[in-house]
């Protein structure tokens, strides 16, 4: 049920109390025009005036009334704008093409009886036929347009939020990996992430450890955007904790997958490669779950490393 009271209370300010009685105005010229060359059919200096008094004899008759019929659909426009769901573009075309036909069909009454004060004579028997089928005619097919104007700007507001809303994801993620490197002597260590969209899987970290080791991750999510990112922020957080207790990238990684796959219900998966790196010992410790081999460049000549695995998230218990 529509409390009208409370709507009209609370959105007294609402753009539908002026934008409603435009609309109005641009139902009316065309309308008038159609009623005014109508009548001129009959001669231009004919008995019933010429055309420009015609016109605004037209104009007479339907501006007011739209008007008026724009102020009283304004806390019906409101309604639909305002409830808790939004109507469906066929519900929504419905009921403002009925209720604005329905003002037509009575407008056009109305303004046949302004006609018939109007003129200096009768107007024509056709008259009253032809504003009972242009006024709710082309009122219908405003509401029609209207109706899509309406879903169009809902979507271009929805997009424009959805997009700052990504783009403040994004620096949130990219707060997320590491901007600055430890340094490390005779080893240097860098980075970059590019992601395809505003936000994605892909991301690396680096966590220090105990004994002046450092832990490497590099990982990528499977899929791209929102949901991505929201795995990726999961995955990191199990890394931190699990490299943390220093029990090797082998078990790290076993762990982290137990828990991810706790954590996450979906059909997806993730591919990490973890690095313990001992640069006093220059010894470097890898275990690798599906991600691309790492390479090694020694000598000039570069290598693949022999480092597989079952990416993350497929099934609970596997060894790396």
């Amino acid at each position: 049920m529509i409390r009208w009271h409370r709507l009209l209370r609370f959105q007294i300010g609402s753009a539908e109390w002026w934008r409603m009685p435009l609309i109005g105005l641009t139902i009316s010229a065309p309308i008038s025009l159609t009623t005014s060359l109508f009548l001129a059919s009959y001669g231009a200096e004919g008995p019933y005036g010429g055309f420009w008094h015609l016109v605004f004899a037209g104009l007479a008759a339907s501006v007011p009334i739209f008007v008026l019929s724009g102020a009283f659909f304004a806390p019906l426009e409101i309604w639909l704008n305002r409830r808790p769901g939004r109507l469906p573009m066929r519900h929504a075309a419905i009921v403002r093409s009925g209720a604005l036909a329905l003002a037509g069909l009575v407008g056009a009454f109305i303004a046949y009886a302004i006609v018939v004060w109007a003129l200096p004579v009768a107007p024509p028997s056709t008259l009253l036929a032809v504003l009972l089928v242009t006024y709710p005619l082309n009122t219908a097919i405003v509401g029609l347009a209207y109706t899509a104007y309406d879903q169009y700007f809902h979507h271009l507001t929805v997009s424009t939020q959805l997009t700052q809303e990504m783009r403040v994801a994004r620096g949130i993620q990219e707060g997320l990996l590491p901007s600055q490197f430890p340094q490390l002597e005779g080893i240097a260590l860098a980075a970059r992430c590019e992601p395809a969209q505003e936000t994605g899987g892909d991301f690396y970290d680096i966590v220090q450890l105990g004994d002046g080791r450092v832990g490497i991750v590099i990982a990528d999510v499977a899929g791209k955007g929102m949901p991505a990112a929201l795995v990726m922020a999961n995955a990191r957080s199990a890394l931190r904790a699990e490299a943390r207790l220093g029990s090797g990238p082998a078990k790290t990684l076993r762990r982290v997958n137990q828990s991810l796959c706790r954590d996450i219900n979906s059909n997806g998966f993730v591919t990490c490669l973890y690095a313990e790196l001992d640069p006093v010992a220059r010894q470097i410790s890898i275990a690798n779950a599906g991600h691309p081999l790492p390479l090694l460049n020694r000598d000039g000549a570069t290598i693949e490393m022999d480092v597989y695995g079952l990416p993350l998230v497929l099934r609970p218990e596997v060894a790396y």
